[in-house]
């Protein structure tokens, strides 16, 4: 296939175009992460668990299933979900912590207002929600 020159310079700037669009997604991502990360470490409730993290990652989003009808979005990897519930957006976080122990962080927003009533009460009902199951 034999490209004249002006279908080479629009195929070369269309192809710098998407390099370029690519990376700022990347970083996009990147610096979203950054920012959720201080939120959680500024405004998150967090509760202790003495539960396996893969256990407690499982019965955390039933516990999510159960307070809303809002689609849920986990991220498996990170152990992370987002959802909507009674108006305001949910991050539940949940990560290995000493040995033997998970910790769970909530964050409720709504409307760019912390909810920390709401984070209180939705990791209060992931907690009471692990006691009554076995991780057997």
């Amino acid at each position: 296939m034999h490209l004249g020159g002006t279908h080479r310079m629009k195929y070369l700037i269309l192809s710098m175009v998407a390099l370029l669009t690519s990376g700022c997604a990347a970083v996009v991502v990147a610096s979203t992460a950054v920012v959720l990360t201080e939120e959680f470490q500024d405004n998150a409730i967090t509760v202790t668990v003495e539960h396996d993290a893969e256990f407690v990652w499982a019965s955390a989003k039933s516990s999510l299933a159960h307070m809303t009808e809002a689609m849920i979005h986990p991220d498996e990897d990170l152990k992370h979900a987002v959802t909507t519930i009674e108006g305001a957006e949910v991050n539940v976080e949940v990560r290995n912590w000493n040995t033997g122990e998970t910790q769970v962080r909530v964050l409720a927003k709504k409307f760019m207002v912390y909810k920390h009533d709401l984070a209180n009460r939705v990791c209060n009902i992931i907690a009471k929600d692990l006691q009554y199951v076995s991780p057997n």
